[in-house]
């Protein structure tokens, strides 16, 4: 019985689970006294069902995400000269369901 529990429960997990997706931050690190930095982001979700594209929002911390980019489910972007430490890009499906997320860190600067 409880076999069957733990695997009914696998299952259900496995069924949730959105469709691999790739999504790339160049850079993921920078040094503190680099930013504000451009970003360049590649993102792959072909493997997602059904029609639609995606949607890319970008936000620093401690402010809302926007809307940056909306598009096709493979591509890549680059952002101005704006990114700080966290710095977040988070991949969405048309949906809103939150597929892959990327943060930008940094690290101190040695003089």
């Amino acid at each position: 019985m409880v076999a069957l529990v733990v695997a009914a429960g696998v299952a259900a997990r496995l069924q949730m689970d959105p469709a691999p997706v790739r999504l790339e931050l160049e850079p993921e690190q920078v040094r503190a006294c680099e930013t504000p930095t451009v970003t360049r982001v590649r993102w792959d979700a072909t493997a997602l069902r059904g029609e639609g594209g995606v949607r890319l929002e970008v936000n620093n911390l401690g402010r809302p995400p926007k809307l940056w980019v909306q598009g096709g489910k493979r591509g890549s972007a680059e952002a101005g000269k704006w990114a700080h430490d966290g710095y977040t890009v988070t991949l969405k499906a048309l949906d809103g369901r939150v597929l892959a997320r990327r943060t930008l860190a940094s690290e101190p600067c040695r003089r």
